[in-house]
């Protein structure tokens, strides 16, 4: 059966509460928060208005907001998605998530260039399936609305009325696509990611016995969670120039010790390829075996680098996840190997 609306508003409007980038303001009073930002983005009129604690502060941080969405005249399909109808929802959940995108990016150009906030922090976006699912709606609550990941709320002046399925006029109301709904776990949260009880005290041994990490390692790992969040193209980049930071110390130290001066250690111009492919198998000879997969692994990254830096490559698509994995492991490895045996007097003699 065909369910038709027989009467439509004269206007409608959509707000939802959205996170954006984290500044500070200085001074507002409750009426400054009713003055929005008015964007005018592909056929639709955008307020944002900055979340009001009602704090008497001088200072406040801001990273939330309210993005107001106004249709007059009203499309049918706009009120078909607010009604469950499954294709407009889906095209009214894009549409609204494409909003938040465009907002942000707005925001965090408008501060950081007419605002001044030089010092903000880079952020980015919520995913689609964070937009529109908060999942403990118990957690942030204010005067009975969902802080962040809320519904998005809808009013009109006027009424919409549909045949057969609301018998009775609706002025307001609410929309959570459930599309979108994914209560999957994030991945921090899931098997050996877990933190149990017997590594809890693994740890603890290690803290008592004074253990310290190699700041390069830890750098490596970090751009290893970068790599599990889809940011392959920076957790390449970055563990590069970890790895090549780390070759042109151990081996400058090298040379130092074997009679080569500053002078001439600077004019030797060491490049990336030739201290992996040249000085590191020649310092080590008979034991070069040892690191020999581990070299080819972290060659893989000195090319990827190479072709990010000259715009060969510009998209994390384009950069395989197992040779970044493959890669940064492998510059673990030769950095804890090359702690292990210390630049020294002609290594193994």
């Amino acid at each position: 059966m065909r369910l038709n609306f027989t009467e439509l508003p004269e206007d409608l409007t959509l707000n939802v509460r959205i996170k954006i980038p984290n500044f500070g303001i200085w001074r507002w009073r409750d009426d400054d928060f009713e003055k929005p930002l008015v964007f005018n983005f592909r056929k639709q009129k955008i307020e944002l208005y900055l979340d009001n604690d009602y704090c008497q502060r001088k200072f406040r941080a801001v990273d939330s907001a309210k993005m107001v969405v106004k249709y007059k005249p009203v499309p049918i399909s706009v009120v078909r998605g607010l009604f469950g109808f499954r294709k407009e929802e889906v095209k009214l959940a894009e549409t609204i998530y494409r909003n938040y995108l465009f907002v942000f990016n707005e925001i965090d150009i408008l501060m950081r260039t007419i605002g001044g906030a030089t010092s903000l922090e880079i952020e980015k976006p919520q995913k689609i399936e964070e937009f529109f699912y908060n999942y403990d709606s118990n957690i942030y609550k204010k005067n009975n609305v969902n802080f962040y990941n809320s519904r998005v709320y809808w009013h009109c002046n006027g009424y919409v009325c549909q045949d057969k399925l609301f018998p009775e006029h609706a002025d307001e109301g609410s929309f959570m696509p459930m599309v979108f709904v994914n209560k999957k776990r994030d991945q921090l949260y899931t098997g050996s990611q877990l933190i149990t009880a017997k590594k809890w005290e693994a740890v603890a041994k290690e803290v008592q016995s004074g253990y310290k990490v190699d700041d390069s390692v830890v750098g490596l790992v970090r751009n290893l969670s970068k790599l599990k969040r889809g940011q392959n193209r920076t957790a390449a980049f970055e563990s590069a120039v970890i790895i090549e930071s780390v070759l042109k110390q151990y081996i400058e130290r090298y040379l130092l010790k074997n009679g080569f001066s500053k002078n001439k250690i600077k004019k030797q111009n060491l490049k990336f390829d030739t201290m992996l492919n040249v000085f590191i198998p020649l310092i080590f000879k008979k034991d070069f075996y040892k690191i020999k997969l581990t070299s080819a692994q972290v060659d893989v990254l000195r090319d990827l680098r190479n072709k990010i830096a000259h715009g060969d490559i510009v998209s994390d698509e384009e950069v395989k996840y197992i040779d970044v994995a493959k890669g940064i492991g492998g510059a673990i490895k030769l950095v804890e190997f090359l702690n292990d045996n210390p630049a020294q007097l002609k290594y193994g003699t």
